[in-house]
């Protein structure tokens, strides 16, 4: 691609950008007043298909819906010592234990400190996920 080219492409897709974040802004500021309408009139909220209640209402050429889900359960870890006292021997038939890892800070500089360069290497491939690149645009 020729450099003229790849400039008619950078001005485009900033201007592009540019719009994009203006009707995000809007859109945003509409979906905010549809879900306070929607949660001003529980009378019409209609049960939903996976639980959780539903808001819908038509507009000329669109529909919305703003979805009430159900509450998730989960075990914050300053409430298991409460709820295990609630549950008592119940406990294991109410919840699954589970363990996970995650790297510590500076893993990097660390993991070098503590293995050979090779073992490092091969364990640093197994543990790293590689991004997405990231593209952005400014005006000038």
């Amino acid at each position: 691609m020729k450099d003229s080219e790849i400039s008619k492409l950078v001005d485009e897709a900033g201007a592009l950008d540019a719009e994009c974040k203006e009707k995000s802004k809007r859109l945003a500021e509409i979906k905010r007043l549809l879900q306070a309408e929607a949660e001003a009139r529980p009378d019409a909220h209609q049960a939903g298909g996976k639980g959780g209640m539903h808001w819908i209402f038509d507009g000329e050429k669109h529909q919305v819906a703003v979805t009430f889900p159900d509450p998730s359960i989960s075990l914050r870890e300053d409430a298991v010592t409460a709820v295990k006292e609630i549950a008592g021997e119940d406990f294991p038939q109410l919840f699954d234990r589970e363990v996970s890892f995650k790297p510590v800070k500076a893993f990097r500089e660390i993991l070098s400190a503590l293995l050979t360069k090779a073992k490092a290497k091969k364990l640093l491939k197994l543990c790293e996920q590689t991004p997405s690149p990231r593209i952005a645009f400014k005006a000038r």
